[in-house]
């Protein structure tokens, strides 16, 4: 399983973050349909506690739903299955690993071979642009899992930023 290499060193922690703002990216910039433009992501590393037996990480990540260009003009996503988004993830969560040098393609072709692969996207909790209670809600249920690591702040346009 994957997250065990993730359970005896938590360094690869910031590259799980790494591949899922790539993934994301990747993602955005062909259904939206731009080559230049990015997301705002806020990933926050969950784990299920320290109990060993149920050491399980992952993922929350607060999210733009579209594209900021260099303008400052946001594309959103249409609503599209999120599928792809999954399997890009995972593709990359599978190069970093190699790279990184802790599993081969043989170890990858097993792991992809899966009946369920253990990856998954959920676009399901969503904020509009003027429920700013919620946007504060999520902003300080980030900040919570930062720690003193950094501190989010909501702007005024309820977008987010870590300092």
């Amino acid at each position: 399983m994957p997250r065990t290499y993730f359970k005896y060193d938590r360094s690869l922690l910031g590259g799980l973050c790494r591949c899922a703002y790539r993934s994301l990216l990747t993602f955005l910039r062909e259904v939206v349909g731009l080559k230049e433009g990015v997301p705002g992501a806020v990933p926050a590393i969950h784990s299920f506690g320290g109990d060993p037996a149920k050491w399980h990480p992952h993922l929350h990540v607060l999210s733009t739903d579209g594209l900021f260009k260099d303008s400052g003009t946001f594309y959103v996503m249409k609503n599209v299955d999120l599928k792809p988004l999954e399997e890009i993830f995972r593709a990359e969560l599978f190069r970093f690993l190699k790279r990184e040098g802790i599993i081969t393609d043989e170890l990858t072709n097993k792991f992809l071979k899966w009946r369920h692969s253990g990856f998954s996207v959920d676009n399901g909790v969503r904020t509009e642009k003027e429920d700013k209670e919620g946007a504060e809600a999520k902003a300080q249920h980030i900040e919570s899992k930062l720690g003193k690591s950094g501190i989010v702040l909501l702007t005024s346009k309820n977008r987010f930023l870590i300092i």
